[in-house]
């Protein structure tokens, strides 16, 4: 596949007879571990297309499955999965977004923890400020217009899109803390 994505793990090759699609695919941890089905198209493809290879590759099985269809030379993203005959699908994501969150699930301990963060994040992933959990301690309203206008912002900026792989400690020195 000549588009970088998920860099960080081995694929494997699969092909779907179905749609008649070349695919990598990649394993998370564990028993039924979840697979991360990976396919690139020119056009936008349809949602039945989307379902026939998400039940090629799911078959009968209690694996979670996620399908990432990249396309517009892989500026863009769609997604089906992770679970269920019918599941949703998500159009038009940013492919940088999309590749973290698939490191992300397949470092998870077992298909269950894999299945409940892709659910959790996968669910919000419309909104603007994805996998932050306001509940009261910030207003949504400050953080998308108030924050941006501060002085330091561009270079907060600036520093943090460096860090956008890190995890852990790392992130959180890198951040300054």
């Amino acid at each position: 596949m000549p588009i970088e994505f998920l860099e960080s793990a081995t694929p494997r090759p699969w092909k779907s007879d179905r749609v008649s699609a070349d695919c990598e695919l990649y394993l998370g941890e564990g028993s039924n571990a979840l697979e991360v089905v990976v396919t690139e198209r020119d056009d936008r493809p349809q949602k039945n297309w989307l379902q026939r290879l998400y039940t090629d590759r799911r078959n009968q099985r209690i694996n979670p499955i996620l399908v990432v269809v990249l396309r517009d030379d892989g500026q863009t993203v769609d997604i089906i999965g992770p679970a269920g005959e019918n599941p949703d699908v998500k159009r038009d994501l940013e492919t940088s977004q999309v590749e973290r969150i698939c490191e992300s699930a397949l470092d998870r301990p077992d298909h269950h923890a894999a299945q409940r963060f892709l659910s959790a994040v996968l669910a919000q992933i419309d909104e603007e400020l994805v996998g932050l959990r306001n509940q009261g301690l910030l207003s949504t309203h400050e953080l998308k217009t108030g924050v941006p206008d501060r002085a330091d912002w561009n270079d907060a900026v600036s520093r943090a899109e460096g860090l956008l792989d890190e995890k852990g400690r790392d992130l959180v020195e890198g951040l300054g803390y």
